[in-house]
């Protein structure tokens, strides 16, 4: 059991993996937009889109977890973070969920182990599949693209 789990969850679907992240770090979900390339940016994030009158950088976790990344469908998570909002492109937004501390199983110890940040929290069941349980600061932290303060 942990220490801090979220009480909902948003559960995304990427390649054929779900994942599960806290409710209250997204602003909201929109479709897919093709982000725009910045030149000479680091190659950490796929570009930026416009979101009513404002540059959000993009990562594209397709990309990040290994699926692919030639489908021009999915969503756009976009997570708030101190300095502004990050959008995660996902395959698919599928649920949102309670979730109670007994619901999480620890993460296996290959998947925190490591040099970087602790992105997996932990596991969830979701008839019958296992959901990581994404940490928001740990996925921002990992994935901060050197221009974030394009936002």
């Amino acid at each position: 059991m942990l220490a801090h789990v979220p009480g909902r969850v948003v559960i995304f679907r990427v390649a054929a993996q779900y994942y599960a992240i806290d409710v209250m770090a997204i602003e909201r979900v929109i479709r897919y937009v093709a982000p725009r390339t910045i030149p000479m940016a680091s190659n950490d994030f796929s570009g930026v889109i416009d979101v009513e009158g404002r540059l959000v950088p993009v990562v594209d976790l397709r990309d990040r977890f290994g699926g692919e990344v030639a489908s021009a469908n999915g969503r756009v998570l976009l997570v708030s973070e101190a300095g502004g909002v990050m959008g995660f492109v996902v395959d698919q937004v599928l649920e949102v969920r309670s979730v109670e501390s007994t619901d999480v199983e620890p993460a296996p110890s290959a998947m925190v182990k490591g040099d970087g940040p602790v992105v997996f929290l932990g596991t969830l069941r979701r008839a019958g599949d296992v959901v990581l349980l994404v940490e928001v600061g740990a996925l921002l932290a990992a994935t901060r693209p050197a221009a974030s303060g394009v936002a």
